[in-house]
């Protein structure tokens, strides 16, 4: 209810599944400041001036099945609450927006660097050194029982995937936003998952609701294995509550 309100505009940042194949090859992420201003498209140019297919594929307007899915729960979801949902590539998009709205962000900082903005505030970070199967989530202040790095698999079958479901301030005052982050496709379908399932997604509310039955910001760490490529079983490992 934080994210959709009636007559108002909720924005959906899609993820840019080509800047995550160019990604594989310079390995390397993108910051925000040189994705938005289209630096790291030049500097990609001068590190792969051998492969330019690849260069063709990160200039276009590319994201997943996962975010087509994402946007029609949204616009499900929107029109309940009589708002309204926009969807804008991450490419396209701006900080002054940014700050004038609720808003959905999807994928984790590789795939959308608008995530860079809010890993301060999180406990939760997914994070890609992309050296190998070099994906992780720190948890920067762990509580009892929990880990302080939770490592993902190599993507086959029972190894583990790890997402994080978010609803945090945005930048504007009274402007929320909803964070669905996964260290790979798969990941992110779980916490999709998750977030439109009701009688998954209720249980793990009502242990964050206020007494007055609202809901505060907060972190979910969930967990999920692979099963031909897409995710299942998931399991919420831990979470946080920010009031």
């Amino acid at each position: 209810d934080g994210v959709f309100q009636s007559g108002q505009r909720t924005v959906f940042i899609a993820a840019d599944s080509g800047l995550v194949i160019l990604h594989q090859y310079l390995h390397h992420g993108t910051g925000l400041s040189d994705y938005i201003s289209g630096a790291y498209r030049e500097a990609a140019r001068n590190t792969l001036g051998n492969q330019p297919d690849v260069l063709i594929v990160a200039n276009r307007r590319y994201t997943s099945m996962v975010d087509v899915s994402i946007m029609q729960h949204l616009g499900e979801q929107a029109a309940k609450r009589h708002g309204i949902v926009e969807a804008r590539f991450a490419r396209e998009f701006s900080v002054e927006e940014l700050k004038r709205t609720n808003a959905v962000i999807s994928g984790s900082r590789g795939a959308n660097p608008w995530m860079e903005l809010f890993e301060p505030q999180m406990n939760f970070v997914i994070t890609n050194n992309y050296k190998g199967n070099g994906v992780f989530v720190a948890n920067r202040h762990p509580l009892p029982g929990e880990a302080e790095k939770y490592v993902e698999g190599d993507g086959t079958i029972g190894h583990p995937m790890f997402g994080v479901l978010a609803f945090l301030p945005n930048l504007g005052p009274s402007r929320n936003v909803l964070i669905m982050e996964g260290g790979s496709l798969a990941a992110t379908q779980a916490v999709c998952d998750l977030a439109f399932d009701e009688k998954s997604l209720e249980p793990a509310l009502q242990k964050l609701r206020r007494r007055d039955g609202s809901l505060p910001h907060f972190e979910l760490l969930l967990s999920s294995t692979v099963v031909n490529g897409n995710a299942s079983n998931f399991q919420i490992l831990a979470y946080r509550i920010y009031e």
